[in-house]
């Protein structure tokens, strides 16, 4: 799961760090793991920040591809 924390009020930092308390304290640490990518991206001449974290089960067969995916989606957004 990938959720994004929308910056448009500026409090999307806010809520990123409330999202890792509450994952910190939570009984899935063990089994559910968690990745953060702060993306930064450009349209329309304007930088916007997504503050992202992908959550998955240690498990997954396919968390190597799943994880080089996300951390590409900067480079995604930003492709002209």
């Amino acid at each position: 799961m990938i959720y994004v924390c929308d910056d448009k009020d500026n409090k999307g930092e806010k809520r990123f760090n409330v999202f890792q308390r509450w994952y910190q304290k939570s009984n899935f640490t063990d089994f559910i793991m968690k990745v953060d990518n702060v993306i930064v991206c450009n349209s329309n001449d304007t930088d916007y920040t997504l503050y992202s974290s992908l959550l998955y089960h240690q498990d997954n067969t396919n968390k190597e591809t799943i994880l080089e995916l996300y951390q590409t989606i900067q480079d995604i957004l930003n492709e002209k």
